[in-house]
């Protein structure tokens, strides 16, 4: 690939607050940043990072510190405003779901690398698996912000992974394209 790609995750910290949906929502309409009424609660951990997830593992719901860190200069993306009640019923503010705008072609399992894998667990074994994420570049809109056509994964730029880092965000995981484990491959 010419340019470099990143994946955006949460890194889900063990402390981190965890947040599920109050009413039921349709996902994809969130993680593309349709309009709609998003409420959440807090289920579990104590800790307001800057990414905190939303019941599914896609579904980001992020900092203001987060949505300054991407402000006006990138592109590919939309704050979605939402409602979070605390575990005591009370509001918490200053948070936004992020959506995902910007496209590309869907992810090309033929180009991962099949490798051996270290253990799951401790005293697991070593597995089969298949590592990177890739795409055919022409099929990318160019936005800073893009999500391969028929996934949740969020990738972004090398501008975009410098700013995050920079404004030092908490519990955010960013990793080349190339290093993540591709499960989608069939592994039989």
């Amino acid at each position: 690939m010419e340019n470099q790609f990143y994946s955006l995750q949460s890194a889900f910290k063990s402390n981190s607050i965890g947040l599920e949906p109050i009413e039921p929502f349709d996902d994809v309409s969130f993680f593309t940043g349709r309009n709609g009424r998003y409420l959440f609660k807090c289920v579990f951990g104590n800790k307001k990072y800057d990414i905190l997830t939303g019941g599914f593992a896609y579904i980001f719901i992020v900092s203001e510190k987060f949505i300054d860190a991407l402000g006006n200069n990138f592109s590919g993306w939309k704050q979605v405003p939402l409602e979070i009640q605390s575990e005591n019923g009370e509001s918490m503010e200053g948070y936004f779901g992020l959506a995902v705008k910007g496209v590309c072609g869907p992810i090309k399992n033929e180009l991962s690398k099949k490798v051996i894998l270290p253990p799951r667990t401790k005293n697991g074994p070593s597995r089969s698996g298949y590592i990177g994420l890739y795409f055919d570049e022409s099929t990318w809109d160019g936005s800073d912000v893009f999500s391969p056509a028929n996934s949740n994964y969020i990738f972004i730029t090398g501008k975009v992974k410098n700013e995050l880092e920079r404004s030092n965000l908490t519990n955010i995981l960013i990793e080349p394209i190339g290093e993540i484990e591709n499960l989608s491959v069939d592994l039989f």
